[in-house]
């Protein structure tokens, strides 16, 4: 009588290996969406070194400095930061994970949100030539699901310059 559950070892290891090289090729094609709407979004900033997007921390750096351009200080839920401190919070979040085992999980977590939000806020609003407030949501929304802000990103025109360099003034060139 034949074995009617029995799995071949060479079957499941092909299924394994099928299942780990899909969800790779799903992640290569997500961080490639991903750094190329960031990529777009320095281009239209002008930003000294678009080829920033494509490299993980250096890409969140890259998009901080552009939305804070000239100004000293960037307001951050109310709070007044100096813009060099906001441009850091990138690299101040691994350090307070590992400095602080438990607690800085979750404070990293929440400082991603709130600057990585603050990031995307100020983008739309300059992008759409609409108010801080107005993107909020959005760019919150952004700072907690990547793949929010990549599709906001791409769907803008590749056409558009952002000229000016007041939060409050949005004149993007098309």
């Amino acid at each position: 009588m034949r074995n009617v559950g029995y799995i071949p070892s060479y079957s499941l290891g092909t299924l394994l290996t099928t299942i780990i090289l899909t969800y790779l090729i799903i992640l290569a094609c997500f961080w490639i969406l991903k750094a190329y709407s960031r990529y777009r979004i320095l281009k239209f900033y002008d930003y000294r070194n678009p080829i920033f997007a494509w490299f993980p921390i250096l890409s969140m750096y890259a998009l901080s400095d552009a939305v804070c351009e000239d100004q000293e200080k960037i307001d951050v839920c109310g709070l007044e930061i100096p813009s060099e401190l906001f441009k850091m919070w990138v690299i101040l979040n691994p350090a307070l994970t590992f400095l602080i085992p438990y607690a800085g999980t979750i404070l990293t977590f929440a400082i991603r949100i709130i600057c990585k939000g603050r990031v995307f806020t100020r983008i739309y609003a300059r992008c759409e030539e609409k108010n801080e407030k107005d993107t909020e949501i959005m760019g919150y929304l952004s700072g907690v699901f990547d793949i929010v802000g990549v599709f906001k990103c791409l769907l803008y025109p590749s056409n558009i310059k952002i000229k000016s360099s007041s939060p409050n003034i949005k004149s993007p060139e098309f």
